[in-house]
């Protein structure tokens, strides 16, 4: 795999306009001290290093460079929810509070420049890029960075650094605080039921779950523990290994599903367990990995949806509105440049690698100016709520992740499969 540069901006040496950025002059910081120390005493610097807000060094470290350069540059650490910091060795510093991000990730498949990219394309978050912002090998560098609720920090005062492997940390930080915001939200709710919990890539994906469990009448009380995120499939293995490693001891089965479309991950999950049966991870944690239906052998990319015949994928809602795979539409750019996306006959030369189209439903519009596209959320939300002719559709290709979940029941959940 290689990083996706659709969208990304050549480096500037300007400071963007929205860019809120002031100088100060402070005396060099060569790190922090870790321990406590007397006069004369030897003491352990960090002068390297990341933390979340869930060290205590975090608020010790962040309230020392607040009154170092916070204060010096007249703000307030109660009113910054993110800055980033530039020390030269002269001691005069940047104090960025307010600045555009290029964030660059890894993707799971080929793209090429204008594609659309979606959430389950994106593996990895690789690179935090502050936009304008250029480093020198001898910079000090120190960044509070916030994801949802969670912050982190990263400091590096060894005057031997490197720009891009600067980026490359921070986007390894970015990624970990939003595996941990979304961790907390699903252990929250683990916390208080009773019942296995299932935990999927996308946001809706539990739903196509629970109808089919319904439709087929399997007597299994299930638990989603949901979330407002997409995770994807990097942040779900990792949640995986999170759960399973860190406690605390899970009382009820948790079981991960996830998409068989990333030959990366399913590679990981296959040195844990069979991929067409269950993968146990330890403290009752387990995976699986979507069936491959007999009408989709030979295709590429099993997400939840592919588990419904072409022909249900293609019911329209009463204001002739439907679901469209991405080898159905054909982009275009209209007056005034502006996108939008053409139904077409589908295209047999990417039908084994075809994907549900996965962005703005709004942009699909049809020659007679109408706006005919169902996104992959809404479509999952009138299936899961029978609204007409969505609560007639096959469910029979969801039997087998049921029969998986009853093998799962009924293992020691304290077992790991992993042949690692």
């Amino acid at each position: 795999m290689t990083p996706a540069a659709d969208g990304l901006l050549d480096e500037q040496h300007e400071v963007p306009p929205r860019t809120v950025k002031k100088t100060i002059k402070t005396d060099l910081i060569a790190g922090f001290a870790t321990e406590s120390a007397k006069d004369g005493e030897s003491v352990r610097v960090a002068h390297q290093f990341q933390v979340t807000a869930d060290s205590p060094y975090f608020y010790m470290f962040v309230n020392q460079i607040s009154d170092d350069f916070l204060q010096l540059a007249g703000l307030s650490g109660d009113s910054v929810t993110k800055f980033f910091i530039v020390q030269r060795p002269d001691g005069e510093a940047d104090v960025y509070t307010d600045y555009p991000v290029i964030a660059q990730a890894r993707v799971s498949r080929a793209v090429t420049k204008g594609d659309p990219l979606y959430v389950h394309d994106i593996s990895d978050i690789v690179s935090y890029r502050p936009e304008g912002i250029t480093l020198e090998p001898t910079d000090t560098v120190i960044c509070v960075m916030k994801v949802g609720w969670k912050y982190g920090l990263f400091f590096d005062a060894s005057r031997k650094i490197s720009q891009d492997g600067v980026w490359a940390q921070l986007g390894a930080l970015y990624q970990d605080l939003h595996v941990d915001r979304v961790l907390a939200n699903i252990r929250d709710r683990i916390r208080l039921s009773q019942r296995p919990h299932i935990i999927t890539e996308g946001r809706t994906d539990w739903r196509h779950i629970e109808a089919a469990r319904r439709a087929l009448g399997v007597d299994m009380s299930l638990g989603y523990p949901t979330t407002s995120d997409s995770l994807g499939d990097s942040a779900l293995f990792q949640v995986c290994e999170r759960l399973s490693k860190f406690g605390p001891p899970n009382t009820n089965k948790v079981i991960a599903i996830f998409d068989r479309d990333n030959p990366q991950v399913l590679a990981k999950l296959k040195a844990r367990g069979d991929l067409d049966a269950f993968q146990a991870w330890g403290n009752n944690v387990y995976s699986i990995v979507l069936p491959v239906p007999a009408h989709r052998v030979d295709y590429k990319n099993i997400s939840v949806e592919m588990l419904y015949t072409d022909t249900d994928i293609a019911t329209r809602t009463s204001d002739g509105k439907r679901l469209y795979f991405n080898n159905e539409l054909r982009k275009e750019i209209v007056a005034d440049a502006v996108l939008r996306y053409a139904p077409i006959p589908p295209a047999e030369s990417a039908e084994l690698t075809k994907k549900p189209y996965d962005d703005e439903a709004e942009l699909i519009v049809d020659d007679n100016g109408c706006h005919v596209g169902l996104s992959k959320g809404r479509f999952a939300d009138l299936v899961y709520a029978r609204t007409d002719a969505f609560g007639h559709l096959d469910m029979s290709a969801f039997a087998p992740i049921f029969q998986i979940i009853r093998d799962i029941l009924a293992h020691d959940g304290n077992a790991d499969t992993s042949t690692s």
